[in-house]
């Protein structure tokens, strides 16, 4: 009864006072008609979001509790307010637990550029998430395409720089009638096979050095022209010497660590991929991490009979 009372002030707009009558139908024991998500549909109308996302939050444990899957929209839902709440951390939790059960491009999409954006990265940081991105698809606006390129760097990474704009033409996201992504995508491929052909002097050279920078160097050039053996192998003989530190001082540990899952995600090794990213401990790169590691778990889930 306190239910349907509800109900009728909420048609008739007031929801402080539905809100009320619905918080006191739930309290008396009222389970029915998705009370929860009612409840945080009225908070959401008085702009109160965190109680919104709260009883989404309820609403995705009842439905658990009882054995039934939770609907996929109130994660999305629940992004949505942290979002306009500028809670960041609800922001990463809900874009975490919407990737774990609905792992469409789209989700993708708006996980990770949503953590990209308050997460404060660097442009190598920013690439780690960006290539998860493309390995779902979800690289989906021009300026993502525009992202990618500058972090990847032509003159660093060009054939990867090539392989990311010919994604891009062939799903129309991008055109090369735009003279910048044209430009990019030419001067890449000139640079291809100057810096392919230097790879088993490098390889040598990295493994005679007796600090693990050089290593993790060559494995990075190597990953980015899906050499992805090859590239494991150098992460593995940096990771073994140590000593990854560059010339401004900072240990880049975590990096090789983060490269060398990724390369082991393209080898299929996802044991070895999930092992490395265990092991990365900054801040920042633990965050990316954390959505490879939701990624590996999805391809090693057991289909449902």
């Amino acid at each position: 009864y306190a239910f349907q009372q509800a109900l009728y002030f909420y048609n008739d707009k007031d929801y402080p006072t539905a809100t009320t009558k619905m918080l006191e139908a739930y309290n008396m024991g009222y389970r029915g008609n998705n009370v929860e998500v009612q409840i945080s549909n009225a908070y959401r109308l008085q702009n109160n979001y965190s109680e919104a996302i709260k009883w989404l939050d309820t609403a995705v444990k009842a439905a658990k509790a009882s054995g039934t899957k939770p609907d996929t929209q109130w994660y999305a839902q629940a992004l949505n307010y942290a979002t306009r709440a500028k809670d960041n951390a609800q922001i990463l939790y809900w874009g975490k637990e919407m990737i774990k059960v609905d792992p469409r491009p789209e989700t993708y999409h708006d996980a990770l550029f949503q953590y990209q954006r308050i997460a404060d990265l660097d442009n190598l940081e920013s690439l780690s998430v960006l290539r998860l991105a493309r390995l779902n698809k979800a690289l989906m606006f021009e300026h993502e395409f525009k992202q990618y390129v500058e972090y990847a760097d032509p003159r660093r990474y060009p054939a990867e720089v090539a392989a990311v704009l010919d994604e891009g033409f062939a799903k129309g996201t991008i055109s090369k009638s735009n003279l910048t992504f044209s430009e990019i995508y030419s001067s890449s491929q000139k640079l291809i096979p100057e810096l392919s052909g230097s790879w088993a002097q490098d390889e040598k050279a990295a493994l005679a050095s007796p600090k693990g920078y050089s290593a993790m160097l060559t494995g990075d050039a190597l990953l980015s022209f899906a050499q992805y053996g090859r590239a494991k192998a150098m992460y593995e003989a940096a990771l073994s010497k140590g000593g990854i530190v560059d010339r401004d001082g900072i240990d880049q540990t975590d990096r090789a660590l983060t490269n060398l899952a990724i390369a082991n995600v393209y080898l299929k090794d996802y044991a070895g991929a999930k092992a490395a990213l265990a092991k990365v401990a900054s801040a920042k790169r633990k965050g990316i991490a954390e959505y490879w590691t939701i990624y590996i778990d999805q391809q090693t889930a057991v289909p449902a009979a």
